[in-house]
């Protein structure tokens, strides 16, 4: 039997997908300012032609890196609904995100230096206030849908509590960049789990105890 040919579709996928992770690379490696297209096209074994084609340029490239990173990090967010407990669950979204660095370090020190590309490029900053907003609208759902069930507490507010699970989120994440090779060993998990202890307490309804009638006879 013949092998399966890939489609044109498939083969374009492959080879965009194999440029993107070269340049992703490359940005690690050497940083926004000391790669080229034509490294690029080295890197991902194809001619710097065939990565302009698809990209456009530099500036193009660096956009696409950052969607693809950017969707990749949403979509497996969006994933975390399996946890019957909203609680729970938003724990799991901040513990998800805050673990990026530890499960796929290529991903968030890529992630890292295109966000800092983002002032000088008003795609790119579009794309990461784009970000922004999507987690926390996925925060802001998980609460609301926590206090319709029961979960956490009728009086929070849920616009703020949103903002403030994800302000935490991006200070971890620069408190990472900066002291990563000084923190102690299993410190920045431990700040995580202190954060979600906190919230815990100030957010989650606590299952009533039962009364001493109720349990002994």
């Amino acid at each position: 039997m013949r092998p399966h040919r890939k489609s044109q579709a498939q083969r374009r996928g492959d080879s965009q997908a194999r440029i993107l992770g070269a340049a992703i690379d490359l940005l690690i490696e050497k940083g926004f300012d000391r790669f080229s297209i034509q490294d690029v096209g080295k890197r991902a074994h194809c001619s710097h032609e065939l990565v302009n084609f698809y990209f456009g340029n530099k500036e193009g490239l660096l956009n696409a890196m950052a969607a693809h990173i950017i969707r990749n990090i949403s979509e497996e967010l969006l994933a975390i609904d399996d946890t019957p407990n909203a609680f729970e669950r938003l724990a799991r979204q901040i513990f998800y995100i805050g673990g990026i660095a530890d499960r796929d370090p290529i991903t968030f020190t890529a992630y890292l230096r295109l966000a800092g590309e983002a002032p000088f490029s008003e795609h790119l900053a579009e794309l990461y206030r784009t970000r922004r907003a999507q987690t926390v609208d996925i925060f802001r759902q998980t609460i609301q849908s926590g206090k319709a069930m029961g979960h956490i507490r009728r009086e929070v507010d849920v616009a703020v509590t949103a903002e403030v699970c994800y302000d935490f989120i991006r200070g971890h994440v620069d408190r990472r960049l900066l002291d990563r090779e000084t923190a102690a060993p299993g410190e920045f998990g431990a700040l995580i789990r202190a954060f979600v202890d906190l919230l815990r307490a100030q957010i989650a309804v606590r299952k009533r105890a039962s009364k001493i009638s109720e349990i002994v006879p």
